[in-house]
């Protein structure tokens, strides 16, 4: 889980692709129970502005973790806080789902 979360923060090695998460971004701790994974950010994580839409951050974050088979849901909190909300856009108070209206298909 943590690697997944790090790989996220350091964006991607090719061009022509945009990161969703800031380099900046400093992540305090990833801890999986109960099939929920809980993501704790430091505060910059409230303030760091990304590239993408606000729920493509979220997203990105959730739907990688939910490809982990013991992974239900992703609560994410900010220096131990869920009761906030992402740049004053989306609460992170309740655990997240997969949302799959926001994947690109190539097909």
């Amino acid at each position: 889980e943590q690697f997944i979360v790090e790989q996220l923060i350091k964006g991607p090695g090719e061009k022509g692709y945009l990161a969703t998460l800031s380099p900046n971004l400093k992540l305090l701790s990833v801890v999986t129970a109960n099939n929920i994974c809980y993501v704790d950010f430091g505060d910059n994580f409230a303030t760091e502005q990304s590239k993408v839409p606000n729920d493509l951050v979220i997203y990105s974050i959730v739907n990688s973790l939910l490809e982990l088979n013991d992974i239900h849901k992703v609560q994410i909190s900010i220096s131990g806080d869920s009761a906030l909300k992402y740049h004053d856009d989306i609460s992170l108070s309740e655990p997240f789902i997969r949302n799959l209206d926001i994947v690109e298909n190539n097909e």
